[in-house]
């Protein structure tokens, strides 16, 4: 089974973003894919900013460090862009929730610091 979901990593729109400070194990992309949809849907539903179809994202992921230790940096965009997303995080704004940030604590297997973009 895990193998399966690792493969379907390599496959969908899971990019991860060169020059992390970390490197994610498959176990733990395969929690922040199980995990992430309900912890966007609940705060969407609580802020009041209806979501994408969530196949329609595109996430890019990037392992950082800060002073509280190594988090996973995670950043959703609608579509599939032309560009190679695999160089650098494509931040945009405005564009509502199509596009978002947010953090994944590894340790904890937590998420944080979800910022939906706003409307233009």
């Amino acid at each position: 089974m895990l193998n399966a979901i690792i493969l379907t990593l390599a496959a969908t729109s899971w990019i991860q973003v060169q020059g992390g400070a970390w490197t994610p194990s498959p176990k733990i992309m395969v929690n922040v894919r199980e995990n992430i949809q309900s912890y966007v849907t609940g705060e969407s539903v609580a802020k009041k900013r209806p979501l994408e179809k969530w196949s329609n994202y595109t996430f890019q992921y990037l392992g950082r460090r800060d002073k509280t230790g190594k988090y996973l940096f995670i950043n959703a965009t609608c579509g599939k862009p032309s560009h190679d997303l695999s160089k650098v995080i494509r931040l945009v704004e405005d564009g509502g929730t199509c596009h978002f940030t947010l953090k994944y604590n590894s340790k904890t297997r937590t998420f944080s610091d979800l910022y939906f973009n706003f409307d233009a």
